[in-house]
């Protein structure tokens, strides 16, 4: 994912099932985060944080983009680098959460199966073109840019299936 993608949407919504979005990550766990992946060698791992940290700079511009984060219960629940860690980055989450610009939910473990499970995404919206959708996976990125807004869970083709109870409350 590109920074230019980030800087130029006015609103961005993304969805993550395992891990803290990159850009609500704290620097520990972010660093718990990269060092797990076999790919990224450990004298690089800090060089990836502070690229990954560089990304929230998005919160601080002169007229933000409106944020929304959806994340799974599991990733609250889901230890990652130790329970200090993990304490500093669910205190990060609620002050963050506390911004104007900020939204984030939870999207509980009690919905069962739902649209959005196949895996994280982002919906950028821009103010003088067509939303992108970006998918990232272990080895690949992909960006969903066509008029009709397709959805990238493979469930439908119409715009961000998202639970009912999420797009009832969107932006509550």
């Amino acid at each position: 994912m590109t920074l230019i993608k980030y800087e130029k949407a006015v609103a961005i919504s993304a969805f993550e099932a395992i891990f803290v979005p990159g850009l609500l990550q704290t620097a520990e766990y972010a660093r718990a985060v990269i060092s797990c992946d076999v790919d990224v060698p450990p004298a690089e791992v800090g060089e990836w944080v502070t690229a990954r940290l560089a990304r929230q700079i998005l919160f601080s511009r002169e007229r933000p983009a409106r944020f929304t984060f959806y994340v799974h219960e599991f990733v609250l629940r889901l230890r990652v680098g130790g329970a200090a860690v993990m304490s500093d980055q669910l205190h990060h989450l609620l002050r963050m959460s506390v911004r104007s610009h900020v939204t984030s939910q939870v999207v509980p473990a009690s919905l069962g199966a739902y649209a959005a499970m196949t895996g994280a995404f982002r919906l950028m919206e821009f103010a003088e073109s067509k939303p992108v959708i970006y998918l990232e996976s272990e080895t690949s990125s992909l960006f969903l840019e066509n008029g009709r807004r397709s959805s990238p869970t493979g469930a439908s083709r119409r715009p961000w299936r998202m639970p009912r109870w999420v797009r009832k409350n969107r932006g509550s």
